[in-house]
């Protein structure tokens, strides 16, 4: 592989340790990695412009775009973009700005007539050009409430913390996926579906202190000191007492489902593909990249760093 290639996407392209993009990027003389952090689809569209006034994209370049979830608000303010990710779960905008004004089919029209201009452009340029996908494009939010997440959103309510706009996915209705199906089509199958099996916590991930036992010891050694050891709650071995006020504490009915659901989570802290999760994406997904031995020998070492929780720097490019 030779000459240049351009990536595009959210924090799924562009993270703390090796993504997708880094890694085939190892493969090319140059790579730029566009992607940022909480970016929405009118970001990666507004990216990948200038990328091609700034670089000047042409037939002999490679330009990869991992589209993100469309219920999402980008905006240029004073100087630097506003990123938040999920319009349903971030601290930038009101709940009443949300519940006035975000619309998933409202969302979900902007992002395919971006991505149907995207494809236009770069048909145009006649550039070798791939699109991924984050999640299934007809999912518009992207923060399916959890189990430990609504446990949180009571738990800052009791606290007096700021609670975060938790709703459950919203599917897009139909007009929308069929007047755009041959733009949708042309995107391939998502992280979500091919690593995660629908569910972002069927993998084991880098393991690390969940929310779920933090904030059992906070309460602990706050407001709660009576109650039993993390290990203990874990193992179910307290008294009839206190798994009332557990209950009534968290709001959950069955001890049973919830102990299975924290462990559950207690396997993945953070949701990101691993760097060799990216590795399996990338074969599944373009297959016809073929990674060299020295590439995945890095990811691999690239995987321990990221384990240890040393930080990839990523080359600097030149943009707004």
């Amino acid at each position: 592989m030779k000459n240049r290639l351009f990536t595009f996407g959210c924090s799924f392209t562009k993270y703390g340790w090796p993504t997708w993009a880094d890694i085939l990027g190892q493969e090319f003389d140059e790579h730029q990695n566009w992607g940022k952090t909480g970016a929405g689809n009118l970001f990666i569209f507004c990216s990948l412009m200038e990328a091609i006034q700034r670089e000047s994209i042409s037939s002999n370049d490679t330009v990869i775009i991992m589209w993100t979830s469309p219920g999402r608000e980008d905006r240029w303010v004073k100087g630097h973009w506003i990123t938040p990710g999920s319009i349903y779960n971030q601290d930038v905008y009101s709940k009443d700005w949300v519940d006035k004004f975000a619309d998933p089919d409202g969302y979900l029209i902007r992002d395919s007539a971006l991505i149907s201009s995207a494809n236009k452009v770069l048909d145009n340029i006649k550039c070798d050009y791939h699109q991924l996908s984050m999640m299934p494009f007809n999912i518009v939010n992207d923060s399916e409430p959890s189990l430990i997440e609504k446990i949180k959103s009571k738990f800052n309510i009791i606290t007096g913390q700021e609670t975060k706009n938790v709703k459950s996915m919203i599917p897009s209705t139909d007009k929308v996926i069929n007047l755009y199906q041959n733009v949708i089509d042309k995107i391939k199958p998502s992280v979500f579906e091919t690593i995660f099996n629908n569910d972002w916590y069927s993998r084991q991930g880098f393991k690390a202190k969940t929310w779920a036992e933090v904030s059992y010891k906070e309460s602990k050694e706050t407001w709660a000191p009576h109650w039993p050891a993390y290990e203990d709650f874990i193992n179910k071995q307290i008294t009839e007492e206190i798994l009332q006020e557990l209950k009534q504490f968290y709001g959950f009915d069955n001890i049973d489902l919830f102990i299975k659901e924290i462990h559950r989570f207690e396997n993945r802290n953070d949701i990101h593909p691993t760097p060799i999760e990216h590795l399996e994406y990338l074969n599944k997904a373009l297959p016809e990249f073929l990674i060299s031995k020295e590439t995945i020998e890095w990811a691999q070492k690239k995987q321990i760093d990221a384990e240890k929780g040393i930080e990839y720097i990523h080359p600097k490019i030149s943009r707004l």
